[in-house]
């Protein structure tokens, strides 16, 4: 298959975060079909062409994120527009996957000075788990080229992701004595503002950094103060 029917595959198998099993079953049994010796640790899978030093890893992400609201199509089924490819993860990071699998096509014949190792790990939107897994196995990585979106211009730096889990407690008792408690929604709307009102030493390339609160949960009944936040 082409570039784009197998970009057409892999958008068209759901491989929202966490549950990446069937796009890499679909990718081991392809890709061993195609005599590339892939190896899998859970549901990341990789090959490897070559085996000398320097070793080059290309590497990108079979995961998504959920689908949000606003799609006028099915996420899972990729349609053309123009000149523009429309699915989920078709842009981030499916299509790298593509890319990557054809150029490993191009190469399996050359007589490379060095290796390359072709990995497409999991849960790369959920905390990483899939490359921490994957990189122990493989021999020394001298460089790498990680597959995103990024217009085809070279990426240098990115935003890494500090990510907490905060908790305010109050006191729980009924509305109606409301005075006898202490509110955790409202400990943690004042702190929330606190967050957003900090700022970090702005980097040289990326600019500016804020602090977002992404997920807020609190209270069990209309009638009852809440705690925790």
């Amino acid at each position: 298959m082409n570039a784009i029917q197998l970009l057409e595959s892999l958008v068209n198998i759901p491989s929202v975060s966490g549950n990446e099993k069937a796009l890499a079953d679909f990718l081991c049994d392809s890709l061993g079909k195609e005599s590339f010796e892939v190896q899998r640790e859970g549901d990341s899978i990789w090959f490897t062409l070559g085996a000398e030093r320097p070793h080059l890893l290309l590497v990108s992400h079979l995961d998504t994120v959920p689908p949000c609201d606003g799609w006028t199509g099915d996420p899972f089924k990729l349609r053309v527009d123009g000149e523009k490819l429309i699915g989920l993860g078709a842009n981030d990071a499916k299509g790298s996957v593509a890319a990557m699998i054809v150029a490993a096509r191009a190469l399996r014949e050359t007589k490379l000075e060095g290796s390359l190792t072709f990995a497409f790990v999991v849960e790369e939107e959920r905390g990483g788990d899939g490359i921490r897994a994957v990189k122990p196995k493989l021999s020394a990585i001298d460089a790498a080229i990680i597959g995103e979106p990024t217009s085809l211009e070279v990426c240098n730096a990115q935003r890494g992701m500090l990510m907490l889990r905060c908790i305010a407690h109050g006191e729980s008792t009924h509305v109606a004595h409301s005075h006898l408690g202490q509110n955790a929604i409202h400990k943690a709307t004042r702190d929330i503002e606190r967050l957003a009102a900090m700022a970090f030493e702005p980097h040289h390339l990326l600019g500016e950094t804020r602090a977002q609160v992404t997920q807020i949960s609190g209270g069990l009944a209309r009638n009852q103060i809440p705690d925790p936040c």
